[in-house]
């Protein structure tokens, strides 16, 4: 964020800023950048590299136009008009075998054996710990990936009380079809069947996000 910063012209001081981190809650050990064998789990692939002095922002317009159409084109497939899912063994098969982040903060089936099925709720405390740590303060909450559907939860369903300034998605799937249909269906299951996609009431100022974002 520093180096952002720094490549805007706005070399300032960065505000109080604390990371929330879950993937400890899933993996017995993290990525590790001095691996060098890519056949070994803990290779860590996409390393942090700086960006160069003479970086420049690319028109992506036409990629993201496709992205848009595509991604609409899906929802009509997948999707019900009551955000049910069609062909829900075809989105299980591909969140099981490429996305076991998601497949396991989505499982369903809870028993004492399981030590997987405690880690969504050990997850979303987590964040409202720290969201509650700041909660008299300007919040702008950063989120990547799997951390913004955390956010988005959080915010909505956990501690919609928590007023953020700004909450911000990066590369999210929310606009996903399988993410929507779980959404929908928590805010089905809570709402008494009623079903509402909404920004997360303690949004007050700010949402900025990707296209994928959109919920």
């Amino acid at each position: 964020m520093t180096e952002g910063l720094k490549a805007i012209g706005k070399d300032t001081a960065m505000p109080t800023f604390e990371l929330v981190y879950w993937a400890d809650l899933m993996y017995e050990k993290p990525l590790d950048k001095s691996v060098k064998d890519p056949e070994n789990p803990y290779y860590l692939d996409e390393r942090y590299n700086k960006s160069p002095k003479d970086f420049e922002v690319k028109d992506h317009s036409l990629r993201m136009s496709i992205i848009d159409f595509l991604g609409k084109q899906a929802n009509d497939i997948f999707l019900n008009g009551d955000f049910t899912l069609n062909y829900s063994f075809i989105t299980d098969y591909i969140v099981s075998k490429y996305f076991r982040e998601l497949e396991i903060y989505y499982r369903e089936e809870c028993d004492d054996d399981n030590p997987e099925c405690m880690i969504k709720e050990r997850i979303k405390t987590r964040l409202v710990n720290i969201l509650e740590k700041y909660e008299n303060d300007e919040i702008m909450l950063v989120s990547h990936s799997m951390g913004t559907i955390i956010s988005y939860d959080v915010l909505t369903f956990l501690a919609p009380h928590i007023k953020v300034h700004s909450l911000v998605t990066m590369g999210s799937p929310l606009g996903l079809p399988v993410i929507i249909s779980k959404i929908a269906a928590e805010h089905k299951r809570r709402m008494d069947g009623e079903i509402q996609m909404i920004t997360p009431p303690g949004v007050y100022k700010h949402w900025f996000k990707d296209r994928k974002s959109v919920v």
